[in-house]
Protein backbone atom coordinates (compact mmCIF):
# COMPACT_ATOMS: atom_id res chain seq x y z
CA UNK A 1 0.00 0.00 0.00
CA UNK A 2 2.83 2.39 0.88
CA UNK A 3 4.59 1.88 -2.43
CA UNK A 4 1.37 2.48 -4.35
CA UNK A 5 0.77 5.76 -2.53
CA UNK A 6 4.35 6.84 -3.19
CA UNK A 7 3.95 6.05 -6.87
CA UNK A 8 0.69 8.01 -7.05
CA UNK A 9 2.18 11.02 -5.27
CA UNK A 10 5.23 10.93 -7.53
CA UNK A 11 3.02 10.75 -10.63
CA UNK A 12 0.90 13.70 -9.49
CA UNK A 13 4.03 15.70 -8.70
CA UNK A 14 5.47 15.04 -12.13
CA UNK A 15 2.17 15.93 -13.80
CA UNK A 16 1.99 19.18 -11.84
CA UNK A 17 5.54 20.06 -12.80
CA UNK A 18 4.85 19.51 -16.47
CA UNK A 19 1.63 21.54 -16.44
CA UNK A 20 3.28 24.54 -14.81
CA UNK A 21 6.22 24.71 -17.19
CA UNK A 22 4.39 26.92 -19.74
CA UNK A 23 3.58 29.47 -17.03
CA UNK A 24 7.28 29.99 -16.42
CA UNK A 25 7.80 30.66 -20.10
CA UNK A 26 4.85 33.05 -20.06
CA UNK A 27 6.37 35.18 -17.32
CA UNK A 28 9.48 35.73 -19.43
CA UNK A 29 7.58 36.97 -22.47
CA UNK A 30 6.28 40.52 -22.95
CA UNK A 31 3.45 39.30 -25.17
CA UNK A 32 -0.19 40.23 -24.69
CA UNK A 33 -3.18 38.59 -26.34
CA UNK A 34 -6.79 39.73 -26.66
CA UNK A 35 -9.47 37.69 -28.43
CA UNK A 36 -13.06 38.30 -29.49
CA UNK A 37 -15.03 35.24 -30.50
CA UNK A 38 -17.80 34.78 -32.95
CA UNK A 39 -20.78 36.96 -33.65
CA UNK A 40 -21.01 38.69 -30.29
CA UNK A 41 -20.22 35.25 -28.75
CA UNK A 42 -23.06 33.64 -30.75
CA UNK A 43 -22.28 30.72 -33.05
CA UNK A 44 -23.95 27.87 -34.90
CA UNK A 45 -22.70 24.35 -34.23
CA UNK A 46 -20.86 22.79 -37.16
CA UNK A 47 -20.34 26.11 -38.97
CA UNK A 48 -17.28 28.30 -39.07
CA UNK A 49 -16.84 30.62 -36.13
CA UNK A 50 -14.39 33.54 -36.58
CA UNK A 51 -12.18 34.49 -33.65
CA UNK A 52 -10.43 37.85 -33.99
CA UNK A 53 -7.14 37.79 -32.06
CA UNK A 54 -4.94 40.82 -31.40
CA UNK A 55 -1.38 40.04 -30.32
CA UNK A 56 1.33 42.54 -29.38
CA UNK A 57 4.97 41.90 -28.56
CA UNK A 58 7.11 44.32 -26.57
CA UNK A 59 9.93 41.83 -26.04
CA UNK A 60 12.25 39.81 -28.24
CA UNK A 61 11.15 38.53 -31.64
CA UNK A 62 8.83 35.55 -31.50
CA UNK A 63 7.38 32.95 -33.86
CA UNK A 64 4.82 30.30 -33.08
CA UNK A 65 1.14 29.59 -33.63
CA UNK A 66 -2.25 30.54 -32.27
CA UNK A 67 -4.35 27.49 -31.55
CA UNK A 68 -7.58 26.11 -30.12
CA UNK A 69 -7.34 22.41 -29.34
CA UNK A 70 -9.33 19.66 -27.61
CA UNK A 71 -6.57 19.10 -25.04
CA UNK A 72 -7.30 22.46 -23.39
CA UNK A 73 -10.80 23.33 -24.64
CA UNK A 74 -12.29 19.94 -23.86
CA UNK A 75 -15.37 18.85 -25.78
CA UNK A 76 -15.96 22.34 -27.15
CA UNK A 77 -14.02 21.29 -30.27
CA UNK A 78 -13.27 17.90 -31.79
CA UNK A 79 -10.22 18.95 -33.82
CA UNK A 80 -7.34 21.34 -33.28
CA UNK A 81 -7.26 24.66 -35.19
CA UNK A 82 -4.12 26.75 -35.58
CA UNK A 83 -2.67 29.70 -37.43
CA UNK A 84 1.06 30.56 -37.63
CA UNK A 85 2.20 33.96 -36.43
CA UNK A 86 5.48 35.90 -36.43
CA UNK A 87 5.90 38.74 -33.94
CA UNK A 88 8.99 40.93 -34.39
CA UNK A 89 9.92 43.24 -31.54
CA UNK A 90 7.35 46.01 -31.10
CA UNK A 91 4.82 44.40 -33.44
CA UNK A 92 1.05 44.45 -33.06
CA UNK A 93 -0.95 42.07 -35.26
CA UNK A 94 -4.57 41.04 -35.75
CA UNK A 95 -5.24 37.48 -36.86
CA UNK A 96 -8.48 35.62 -37.64
CA UNK A 97 -8.66 32.03 -36.44
CA UNK A 98 -11.62 29.99 -37.68
CA UNK A 99 -12.95 27.09 -35.64
CA UNK A 100 -16.01 24.84 -35.53
CA UNK A 101 -17.43 24.40 -32.03
CA UNK A 102 -19.86 21.83 -30.68
CA UNK A 103 -23.37 22.82 -29.62
CA UNK A 104 -22.45 22.23 -25.96
CA UNK A 105 -19.48 24.62 -26.07
CA UNK A 106 -19.60 27.49 -23.59
CA UNK A 107 -15.94 28.52 -23.70
CA UNK A 108 -12.77 27.86 -25.67
CA UNK A 109 -9.16 28.59 -24.81
CA UNK A 110 -7.04 30.50 -27.34
CA UNK A 111 -3.37 29.71 -26.82
CA UNK A 112 -0.17 31.22 -28.18
CA UNK A 113 2.40 28.43 -28.47
CA UNK A 114 6.03 28.84 -29.47
CA UNK A 115 7.97 26.65 -31.90
CA UNK A 116 9.05 24.39 -29.04
CA UNK A 117 5.44 23.62 -28.11
CA UNK A 118 5.48 25.74 -24.93
CA UNK A 119 2.40 27.85 -24.21
CA UNK A 120 3.35 31.52 -23.88
CA UNK A 121 -0.02 33.08 -23.08
CA UNK A 122 -3.70 32.30 -23.45
CA UNK A 123 -7.19 33.70 -23.11
CA UNK A 124 -10.54 31.99 -22.60
CA UNK A 125 -13.53 33.36 -24.53
CA UNK A 126 -17.17 32.59 -23.92
CA UNK A 127 -19.52 31.17 -26.55
CA UNK A 128 -23.30 30.89 -26.87
CA UNK A 129 -24.75 28.28 -29.21
CA UNK A 130 -27.97 29.19 -31.04
CA UNK A 131 -30.63 27.03 -32.62
CA UNK A 132 -30.11 26.38 -36.35
CA UNK A 133 -33.45 28.08 -37.06
CA UNK A 134 -32.84 31.14 -34.89
CA UNK A 135 -32.10 34.36 -36.78
CA UNK A 136 -28.68 35.99 -36.44
CA UNK A 137 -28.41 39.67 -37.39
CA UNK A 138 -25.06 41.47 -37.42
CA UNK A 139 -25.02 45.28 -37.32
CA UNK A 140 -21.76 46.83 -38.57
CA UNK A 141 -21.61 50.35 -37.18
CA UNK A 142 -19.26 52.97 -35.81
CA UNK A 143 -18.41 53.33 -32.14
CA UNK A 144 -20.87 56.16 -31.44
CA UNK A 145 -23.70 54.94 -33.68
CA UNK A 146 -27.23 54.53 -32.38
CA UNK A 147 -28.62 51.05 -31.79
CA UNK A 148 -30.91 49.31 -34.25
CA UNK A 149 -33.00 46.93 -32.10
CA UNK A 150 -33.71 43.67 -33.94
CA UNK A 151 -33.96 41.22 -31.04
CA UNK A 152 -37.74 41.61 -31.01
CA UNK A 153 -38.09 40.86 -34.72
CA UNK A 154 -38.93 37.15 -34.44
CA UNK A 155 -40.05 34.77 -37.16
CA UNK A 156 -42.01 31.51 -36.82
CA UNK A 157 -41.63 31.50 -33.06
CA UNK A 158 -37.84 31.29 -33.08
CA UNK A 159 -35.46 33.69 -31.36
CA UNK A 160 -33.76 36.63 -33.07
CA UNK A 161 -30.16 37.23 -32.05
CA UNK A 162 -28.33 40.48 -32.67
CA UNK A 163 -24.69 41.45 -32.30
CA UNK A 164 -22.50 44.36 -33.32
CA UNK A 165 -19.31 44.47 -35.34
CA UNK A 166 -16.95 47.22 -36.36
CA UNK A 167 -15.37 47.26 -39.80
CA UNK A 168 -12.25 45.35 -38.76
CA UNK A 169 -14.38 42.52 -37.33
CA UNK A 170 -15.57 41.47 -40.78
CA UNK A 171 -13.61 38.30 -41.73
CA UNK A 172 -12.04 37.74 -45.12
CA UNK A 173 -13.28 34.19 -45.68
CA UNK A 174 -16.84 33.86 -46.94
CA UNK A 175 -17.28 30.59 -45.03
CA UNK A 176 -17.08 32.54 -41.77
CA UNK A 177 -20.19 34.55 -42.73
CA UNK A 178 -22.43 31.57 -43.50
CA UNK A 179 -23.94 31.64 -39.99
CA UNK A 180 -25.32 35.16 -40.51
CA UNK A 181 -28.87 35.76 -41.75
CA UNK A 182 -28.63 39.55 -42.16
CA UNK A 183 -25.72 42.00 -42.26
CA UNK A 184 -26.67 45.65 -41.69
CA UNK A 185 -24.27 48.53 -42.37
CA UNK A 186 -25.19 51.69 -40.49
CA UNK A 187 -23.22 54.86 -39.72
CA UNK A 188 -19.91 53.22 -40.54
CA UNK A 189 -16.76 54.18 -42.44
CA UNK A 190 -17.12 51.70 -45.31
CA UNK A 191 -14.06 53.12 -47.09
CA UNK A 192 -12.04 51.34 -44.38
CA UNK A 193 -13.10 47.98 -45.82
CA UNK A 194 -10.21 46.14 -47.43
CA UNK A 195 -10.38 44.63 -50.90
CA UNK A 196 -10.57 41.15 -49.37
CA UNK A 197 -13.46 42.18 -47.10
CA UNK A 198 -15.37 43.69 -50.03
CA UNK A 199 -14.90 40.54 -52.10
CA UNK A 200 -16.04 38.45 -49.15
CA UNK A 201 -19.22 40.52 -48.71
CA UNK A 202 -20.01 40.27 -52.42
CA UNK A 203 -19.51 36.51 -52.41
CA UNK A 204 -21.63 36.11 -49.28
CA UNK A 205 -24.53 38.05 -50.80
CA UNK A 206 -24.23 36.14 -54.08
CA UNK A 207 -24.66 32.78 -52.35
CA UNK A 208 -27.74 33.82 -50.43
CA UNK A 209 -26.81 36.55 -47.96
CA UNK A 210 -29.02 39.54 -47.15
CA UNK A 211 -27.24 42.87 -46.72
CA UNK A 212 -28.97 46.13 -45.74
CA UNK A 213 -27.29 49.52 -46.15
CA UNK A 214 -28.84 52.37 -44.15
CA UNK A 215 -28.59 55.92 -45.47
CA UNK A 216 -29.90 58.93 -43.57
CA UNK A 217 -27.41 61.58 -42.35
CA UNK A 218 -24.46 59.13 -42.55
CA UNK A 219 -25.14 58.10 -46.17
CA UNK A 220 -21.76 59.30 -47.45
CA UNK A 221 -19.54 57.36 -45.03
CA UNK A 222 -21.73 54.24 -45.11
CA UNK A 223 -21.79 53.90 -48.91
CA UNK A 224 -18.44 55.38 -50.00
CA UNK A 225 -16.55 52.07 -49.82
CA UNK A 226 -18.83 50.29 -52.31
CA UNK A 227 -19.04 50.53 -56.07
CA UNK A 228 -22.15 51.53 -57.99
CA UNK A 229 -22.06 48.10 -59.65
CA UNK A 230 -22.83 46.46 -56.30
CA UNK A 231 -25.26 48.67 -54.39
CA UNK A 232 -28.88 49.00 -55.61
CA UNK A 233 -28.73 52.72 -54.93
CA UNK A 234 -25.70 54.99 -54.97
CA UNK A 235 -26.38 58.17 -52.93
CA UNK A 236 -24.73 61.40 -53.99
CA UNK A 237 -26.74 64.01 -52.12
CA UNK A 238 -29.53 64.47 -49.56
CA UNK A 239 -32.62 66.49 -48.83
CA UNK A 240 -35.27 67.00 -46.15
CA UNK A 241 -38.87 66.04 -46.81
CA UNK A 242 -41.95 66.57 -44.64
CA UNK A 243 -43.81 63.29 -45.10
CA UNK A 244 -42.76 59.64 -45.41
CA UNK A 245 -46.18 58.13 -44.68
CA UNK A 246 -45.72 55.92 -47.75
CA UNK A 247 -43.56 53.69 -45.54
CA UNK A 248 -46.54 53.09 -43.27
CA UNK A 249 -48.75 52.54 -46.32
CA UNK A 250 -46.33 49.80 -47.41
CA UNK A 251 -47.60 47.83 -44.41
CA UNK A 252 -51.23 48.85 -44.96
CA UNK A 253 -50.86 51.14 -41.96
CA UNK A 254 -52.61 54.55 -41.99
CA UNK A 255 -50.17 56.16 -39.52
CA UNK A 256 -49.00 59.61 -40.61
CA UNK A 257 -45.22 59.90 -40.60
CA UNK A 258 -45.14 63.62 -41.24
CA UNK A 259 -42.12 64.75 -39.25
CA UNK A 260 -39.37 66.45 -41.25
CA UNK A 261 -37.03 63.66 -42.37
CA UNK A 262 -33.50 63.56 -43.76
CA UNK A 263 -33.38 61.42 -46.93
CA UNK A 264 -30.38 60.30 -49.00
CA UNK A 265 -30.82 60.86 -52.74
CA UNK A 266 -28.90 59.45 -55.67
CA UNK A 267 -28.92 57.07 -58.62
CA UNK A 268 -30.82 53.78 -58.83
CA UNK A 269 -29.05 50.77 -60.32
CA UNK A 270 -30.45 49.41 -63.59
CA UNK A 271 -30.93 46.00 -61.93
CA UNK A 272 -32.64 47.35 -58.79
CA UNK A 273 -36.30 47.68 -57.87
CA UNK A 274 -37.87 50.53 -55.89
CA UNK A 275 -40.14 49.05 -53.24
CA UNK A 276 -41.14 52.32 -51.52
CA UNK A 277 -41.10 55.81 -53.00
CA UNK A 278 -42.78 59.12 -52.21
CA UNK A 279 -45.54 60.63 -54.33
CA UNK A 280 -42.86 62.76 -55.98
CA UNK A 281 -40.92 59.65 -57.01
CA UNK A 282 -38.21 59.93 -54.35
CA UNK A 283 -37.00 56.38 -53.56
CA UNK A 284 -36.94 55.39 -49.89
CA UNK A 285 -36.48 51.60 -50.01
CA UNK A 286 -34.57 50.02 -52.90
CA UNK A 287 -33.65 46.37 -53.45
CA UNK A 288 -31.33 44.53 -55.78
CA UNK A 289 -31.15 40.78 -56.27
CA UNK A 290 -27.49 39.80 -56.48
CA UNK A 291 -26.86 36.14 -57.25
CA UNK A 292 -29.27 34.31 -54.95
CA UNK A 293 -29.03 37.03 -52.28
CA UNK A 294 -30.39 40.54 -51.79
CA UNK A 295 -28.98 44.01 -51.14
CA UNK A 296 -31.36 46.58 -49.67
CA UNK A 297 -30.81 50.32 -49.37
CA UNK A 298 -32.88 52.29 -46.87
CA UNK A 299 -32.60 55.98 -47.66
CA UNK A 300 -33.89 57.13 -44.25
CA UNK A 301 -32.47 56.54 -40.79
CA UNK A 302 -34.77 54.27 -38.72
CA UNK A 303 -33.18 55.47 -35.46
CA UNK A 304 -34.46 59.04 -36.05
CA UNK A 305 -37.95 60.49 -36.01
CA UNK A 306 -40.53 59.81 -37.24
CA UNK A 307 -39.55 56.13 -37.65
CA UNK A 308 -38.01 55.90 -34.20
CA UNK A 309 -41.34 56.22 -32.40
CA UNK A 310 -43.42 54.50 -35.11
CA UNK A 311 -45.44 51.72 -33.49
CA UNK A 312 -45.04 49.44 -36.50
CA UNK A 313 -41.29 49.83 -36.91
CA UNK A 314 -40.72 46.23 -35.78
CA UNK A 315 -43.27 45.08 -38.35
CA UNK A 316 -41.40 47.00 -41.03
CA UNK A 317 -38.11 45.34 -40.01
CA UNK A 318 -39.89 41.98 -40.01
CA UNK A 319 -41.03 42.60 -43.57
CA UNK A 320 -37.55 43.64 -44.70
CA UNK A 321 -35.87 40.65 -43.08
CA UNK A 322 -38.35 37.99 -44.10
CA UNK A 323 -39.28 38.77 -47.71
CA UNK A 324 -36.19 37.92 -49.80
CA UNK A 325 -36.80 35.57 -52.73
CA UNK A 326 -36.95 31.87 -51.74
CA UNK A 327 -33.61 30.15 -52.08
CA UNK A 328 -33.27 27.08 -54.33
CA UNK A 329 -32.97 23.70 -52.65
CA UNK A 330 -29.42 23.15 -53.88
CA UNK A 331 -28.12 26.45 -52.49
CA UNK A 332 -27.00 25.00 -49.15
CA UNK A 333 -24.76 22.42 -50.82
CA UNK A 334 -24.56 18.98 -49.26
CA UNK A 335 -27.53 18.61 -46.92
CA UNK A 336 -27.65 14.83 -46.43
CA UNK A 337 -24.09 13.90 -45.53
CA UNK A 338 -25.04 10.23 -45.24
CA UNK A 339 -25.94 10.00 -48.93
CA UNK A 340 -23.02 12.25 -49.88
CA UNK A 341 -20.57 9.92 -48.10
CA UNK A 342 -22.06 6.91 -49.89
CA UNK A 343 -21.79 8.66 -53.24
CA UNK A 344 -18.20 9.57 -52.51
CA UNK A 345 -17.41 5.89 -51.83
CA UNK A 346 -18.56 4.76 -55.29
CA UNK A 347 -15.27 4.00 -57.03
CA UNK A 348 -15.69 2.20 -60.39
CA UNK A 349 -13.28 -0.69 -61.06
CA UNK A 350 -12.02 -0.57 -57.48
CA UNK A 351 -12.63 -3.74 -55.43
CA UNK A 352 -11.44 -4.36 -51.90
CA UNK A 353 -12.06 -8.12 -52.10
CA UNK A 354 -11.12 -10.59 -54.87
CA UNK A 355 -13.87 -12.34 -56.90
CA UNK A 356 -15.76 -15.06 -55.03
CA UNK A 357 -14.72 -17.67 -57.63
CA UNK A 358 -11.03 -16.95 -56.97
CA UNK A 359 -11.52 -17.28 -53.22
CA UNK A 360 -13.31 -20.62 -53.68
CA UNK A 361 -10.52 -21.95 -55.94
CA UNK A 362 -7.94 -20.81 -53.39
CA UNK A 363 -9.70 -22.64 -50.54
CA UNK A 364 -10.28 -25.81 -52.62
CA UNK A 365 -6.61 -25.84 -53.70
CA UNK A 366 -5.54 -25.42 -50.08
CA UNK A 367 -7.71 -28.34 -48.92
CA UNK A 368 -6.56 -30.62 -51.76
CA UNK A 369 -2.89 -29.85 -51.25
CA UNK A 370 -2.82 -30.16 -47.49
CA UNK A 371 -5.04 -33.28 -47.50
CA UNK A 372 -5.36 -35.82 -50.38
CA UNK A 373 -2.40 -34.70 -52.49
CA UNK A 374 -0.05 -34.48 -49.51
CA UNK A 375 -1.18 -37.92 -48.30
CA UNK A 376 -0.89 -39.47 -51.81
CA UNK A 377 2.63 -38.17 -52.43
CA UNK A 378 3.94 -39.16 -49.00
CA UNK A 379 2.35 -42.63 -49.35
CA UNK A 380 4.06 -43.20 -52.70
CA UNK A 381 7.34 -42.17 -51.10
CA UNK A 382 6.69 -44.31 -48.05
CA UNK A 383 7.21 -41.27 -45.82
CA UNK A 384 3.75 -40.60 -44.37
CA UNK A 385 5.36 -39.61 -41.06
CA UNK A 386 6.73 -36.56 -42.85
CA UNK A 387 3.17 -35.18 -42.73
CA UNK A 388 4.08 -33.72 -39.33
CA UNK A 389 6.50 -31.47 -41.25
CA UNK A 390 4.80 -30.91 -44.63
CA UNK A 391 1.41 -29.91 -43.24
CA UNK A 392 2.83 -27.03 -41.09
CA UNK A 393 4.96 -25.96 -44.06
CA UNK A 394 1.91 -25.86 -46.36
CA UNK A 395 -0.02 -23.89 -43.72
CA UNK A 396 2.78 -21.31 -43.44
CA UNK A 397 3.18 -21.13 -47.24
CA UNK A 398 -0.55 -20.58 -47.88
CA UNK A 399 -0.75 -18.03 -45.06
CA UNK A 400 2.10 -16.03 -46.58
CA UNK A 401 0.55 -16.37 -50.04
CA UNK A 402 -2.86 -15.18 -48.78
CA UNK A 403 -1.28 -12.24 -46.95
CA UNK A 404 0.76 -11.25 -50.04
CA UNK A 405 -2.25 -11.47 -52.36
CA UNK A 406 -4.40 -9.45 -49.95
CA UNK A 407 -1.66 -6.86 -49.47
CA UNK A 408 -1.12 -6.36 -53.20
CA UNK A 409 -4.84 -6.32 -53.95
CA UNK A 410 -5.07 -2.87 -52.36
CA UNK A 411 -2.30 -1.60 -54.62
CA UNK A 412 0.08 1.20 -53.74
CA UNK A 413 -1.73 4.26 -55.10
CA UNK A 414 -3.69 6.71 -52.98
CA UNK A 415 -7.08 7.25 -54.65
CA UNK A 416 -8.79 10.61 -54.19
CA UNK A 417 -12.54 10.77 -54.83
CA UNK A 418 -14.13 14.21 -55.26
CA UNK A 419 -17.76 15.34 -55.40
CA UNK A 420 -18.59 18.92 -56.47
CA UNK A 421 -21.52 21.30 -56.22
CA UNK A 422 -20.73 24.50 -58.14
CA UNK A 423 -22.98 27.55 -58.11
CA UNK A 424 -22.63 30.34 -60.66
CA UNK A 425 -24.82 33.38 -61.15
CA UNK A 426 -25.87 35.21 -64.29
CA UNK A 427 -25.44 38.75 -62.93
CA UNK A 428 -22.00 38.36 -61.36
CA UNK A 429 -18.62 36.81 -62.08
CA UNK A 430 -18.64 35.05 -58.68
CA UNK A 431 -18.86 31.25 -58.50
CA UNK A 432 -19.06 29.20 -55.32
CA UNK A 433 -17.91 25.61 -55.07
CA UNK A 434 -18.55 23.12 -52.29
CA UNK A 435 -16.62 19.88 -52.50
CA UNK A 436 -16.34 16.59 -50.68
CA UNK A 437 -13.00 14.81 -50.84
CA UNK A 438 -12.54 11.14 -49.99
CA UNK A 439 -9.13 9.50 -49.61
CA UNK A 440 -8.74 5.74 -50.14
CA UNK A 441 -5.47 4.74 -48.56
CA UNK A 442 -3.87 1.40 -49.50
CA UNK A 443 -1.99 1.39 -46.20
CA UNK A 444 -2.53 2.73 -42.73
CA UNK A 445 -0.84 6.10 -43.03
CA UNK A 446 -0.95 9.66 -41.68
CA UNK A 447 -1.69 12.30 -44.31
CA UNK A 448 -1.71 16.09 -44.77
CA UNK A 449 -4.39 17.55 -47.05
CA UNK A 450 -4.13 21.12 -48.37
CA UNK A 451 -6.92 23.16 -49.99
CA UNK A 452 -6.38 25.70 -52.79
CA UNK A 453 -5.92 29.32 -51.75
CA UNK A 454 -9.22 31.04 -51.10
CA UNK A 455 -10.88 27.86 -49.83
CA UNK A 456 -11.68 26.63 -46.36
CA UNK A 457 -11.18 23.01 -45.37
CA UNK A 458 -12.85 20.96 -42.66
CA UNK A 459 -13.21 17.33 -41.66
CA UNK A 460 -16.52 15.73 -42.58
CA UNK A 461 -18.65 15.16 -39.47
CA UNK A 462 -19.11 11.55 -38.41
CA UNK A 463 -21.50 9.60 -40.64
CA UNK A 464 -22.93 6.13 -40.30
CA UNK A 465 -21.72 4.72 -43.59
CA UNK A 466 -22.07 1.03 -44.38
CA UNK A 467 -19.73 1.23 -47.38
CA UNK A 468 -16.54 -0.89 -47.27
CA UNK A 469 -14.69 2.33 -48.14
CA UNK A 470 -15.98 4.16 -45.08
CA UNK A 471 -13.39 6.39 -43.51
CA UNK A 472 -11.71 5.66 -40.21
CA UNK A 473 -10.45 9.03 -39.06
CA UNK A 474 -9.49 10.05 -35.55
CA UNK A 475 -10.73 13.66 -35.44
CA UNK A 476 -8.96 14.47 -32.21
CA UNK A 477 -5.50 14.02 -33.73
CA UNK A 478 -6.15 16.10 -36.84
CA UNK A 479 -5.21 19.79 -36.89
CA UNK A 480 -6.75 22.35 -39.24
CA UNK A 481 -3.89 24.73 -40.05
CA UNK A 482 -4.75 28.17 -41.44
CA UNK A 483 -2.00 30.16 -43.08
CA UNK A 484 -2.01 31.33 -46.67
CA UNK A 485 -4.07 28.18 -47.33
CA UNK A 486 -6.14 25.81 -45.24
CA UNK A 487 -4.64 22.40 -44.49
CA UNK A 488 -5.61 19.46 -42.32
CA UNK A 489 -2.51 17.89 -40.84
CA UNK A 490 -1.86 14.53 -39.19
CA UNK A 491 -4.91 12.65 -40.47
CA UNK A 492 -4.60 8.92 -39.74
CA UNK A 493 -6.49 7.04 -42.49
CA UNK A 494 -7.11 3.32 -42.54
CA UNK A 495 -9.41 2.58 -45.45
Amino acid sequence: MTSRRFFLILLLTLSFGVSTLPSTAQDNQAISLRAEAGFGTYFRAGQWLPIQIQVSNDGAGFSGRLTVRPETSGRAVTSAYSSPIDLPTGSDKTVFLYIQAQSTASTVLIELIDDEGVRVTDQAVGLSSIDPRDALHMVVSGTGASTIPLNSVVQAGYIARQARWEVDNIPTDVGALMSIDTLILYDVQSDELTVDQLETLEAWVAIGGHMIVVGGPSWASTSSGFSADFLPFMPNSSQNIDDISVMANYLADDTELSTRTFVATGDISDTASVLIETEDGLPLYIRREFGTGNIDFLAVDPTLEPLRSWDNLNSFWFTMLSNPAPEPGWQRGFIDLQDAARSLAILPNIELLPPVSSMILFIVGYILLIGPLNYFVLSRLGRRAWGWVTIPLFIVAFTLLAWNVGFNLRGSDVIVSRLFVVQSFSDTTIAYQEELVGVLSPRREIYDITAPQGSTLEILPGVEDDSPFSANISRSTAEVSQGQTFAVNNIPIDG
